[in-house]
């Protein structure tokens, strides 16, 4: 009893690695809101190296 306690984990632990799911993650756009959010909560001199560093990407 004790053995497939700790059996049955691993053993679903090894099958979910073998066949992962996609993730899916912010994306440009989440990552931009965020930025977004962030510029707008900080001083106007804060601001124009968020705006540089939010389209340094871009470029």
């Amino acid at each position: 009893m004790q053995q497939s306690i700790i059996t049955l984990p691993l053993l679903l632990l090894l099958f979910s690695s073998l066949f992962p799911a996609p993730s899916h993650a912010w994306g440009v756009h989440g990552h931009l809101i965020v930025c977004q959010i962030a510029q707008a909560r900080t001083h106007a001199h804060s601001s124009v190296f968020f705006f540089d560093l939010l389209f340094a990407f871009f470029i």
